[in-house]
């Protein structure tokens, strides 16, 4: 059965990470942080690793992809918290990567993050856990 593939754009390096329908019904199914900015999910660029807001509200598909013949990348959410101790907002990041890189190869690149132009609801900077 055809599936459609997405592109989520990064506003800094103009890279686009490919997200096929199926992962993306998966992020939004296994949200650790449901009510974060919504319809916003908050990607981690695969080329540059910074983080920047998607809206899937907003999506338009690229094309469409045969379902037997796709290899699905790989994703991982993390939380970050936010920099004020007084407020408990979160961000959930979310990294994809190429099908077969794993999780841990992922995680190792996570101080190389930048959430800079991220906040949680409330407007505050949000950090990156290590």
């Amino acid at each position: 059965m055809p599936q459609f593939l997405y592109g989520a754009l990064c506003p800094y390096c103009r890279f686009s990470t490919p997200l096929l329908e199926t992962t993306l019904a998966e992020m939004i199914r296994n949200r650790q942080v449901a009510t974060t900015g919504e319809p916003f999910l908050v990607f981690v660029c695969q080329r540059c690793t910074r983080c920047f807001p998607w809206n899937y509200g907003m999506r338009q598909a690229l094309s469409q992809y045969d379902a037997l013949s796709r290899a699905d990348p790989v994703w991982i959410s993390i939380v970050a918290e936010c920099e004020s101790g007084d407020c408990k907002g979160q961000t959930e990041l979310i990294a994809i990567r190429p099908h077969g890189t794993t999780k841990e190869e992922i995680l190792r690149e996570r101080p190389t993050w930048n959430a800079k132009d991220i906040y949680c609801d409330n407007g505050h900077q949000i950090i990156i856990p290590l």
